[in-house]
This record gives C-alpha cells, sequence and structure tokens, in this order.
C-alpha cells in the first residue's frame, strides 16, 4: 500500500526511483511493478511537477492496483 506523501515528496519518489532487476514471465522489467517507475516512465519530468497533489496521488493509486492485477 502506498502511504500519503506531500507533493514535493512525491515527485522526490518518482523522480529517484530506481530500477529493479529481473523481469517476469513475459520479458517484462519488474520495474514496472513499482507505481513510481511506472509513472516516471509514463509522463516527463515537467508533467509530473505540473500535476496538482491530487492528481499525483490518483495517478499513484491507480498504477499501485494495476501492479496487483497484472503481478
Amino acid at each position: 500500500m502506498i502511504m500519503k506523501m506531500n507533493k514535493d515528496e512525491i515527485i522526490n519518489e518518482i523522480i529517484n526511483c530506481k530500477l529493479i532487476s529481473g523481469h517476469n514471465i513475459m520479458g517484462a522489467s519488474e520495474s514496472w511493478y513499482n507505481p513510481y517507475y511506472a509513472i516516471k516512465q509514463t509522463f516527463t519530468e515537467d508533467e509530473i511537477k505540473n500535476m496538482s497533489l491530487n492528481e499525483l496521488n490518483n495517478l499513484i493509486k491507480l498504477a499501485d492496483k494495476l501492479s496487483e492485477v497484472f503481478y
């Protein structure tokens, strides 16, 4: 479960998330199960910084749920 953070903390988590070694059975990087990584790979840093706290929290919630579903 993802903890609630302020906007700067969320942006920092996204921008500084690290690649996880390993791949799933389909060959996709294990990193895609990390909601912050998925957001970093989908949006530019400027797009992320321009999002509201609510938008960021909604994206994290969605990415977290998808990571559970596809795991």
